[in-house]
């Protein structure tokens, strides 16, 4: 599955929809459409997920949980590379597993702060990763990794 290059309110409302379809939703950031506005956003043709680009960081990836799962994140990853992204942050739930098998590798880690805990975090939801209270995990493309 391939994204396009969308616009910024395609992105954001797609985004929003996938977020809400999540149990895990809460974890994935939304910004605001003014800066969206001033990223690359790709969207699948079904806009059931996505990811956008600030710079070379890669951000807010998605997928709606109507969208196939299977091999959809290596999918993504692949074409957010070719387009530039480098580097990427996630809290330490699934995702840095998802994103190392994608060449991304560790190459930091910010601890839990409940001062800047998403608005709508419920810790019970999160409960399995320390205590609902995971560390945010940054990571870098390992071109090694991929070659």
């Amino acid at each position: 599955m391939r994204a396009s290059v969308t616009t910024a309110s395609s992105f954001r409302d797609s985004l929003l929809r996938a977020r809400a379809s999540h149990i895990h939703g809460a974890a994935l950031h939304v910004y605001k459409l003014g800066e969206y506005s001033r990223m690359r956003t790709f969207l699948t043709d079904d806009r059931l997920a996505g990811f956008a680009l600030n710079g070379e960081d890669i951000v807010s990836v998605f997928r709606h949980t109507a969208a196939p799962a299977r091999g959809l994140a290596a999918a993504l990853m692949r074409q957010a590379v070719a387009a530039g992204g480098r580097t990427l942050d996630a809290f330490d739930t699934y995702l840095p597993k998802v994103y190392a098998r994608c060449g991304f590798v560790e190459v930091g880690r910010l601890a839990w702060n409940d001062e800047y805990a998403p608005v709508d975090w419920d810790y019970g939801t999160f409960e399995q990763w320390n205590g609902g209270r995971p560390d945010v995990v940054l990571m870098r493309h390992d071109y090694e990794l991929t070659a």
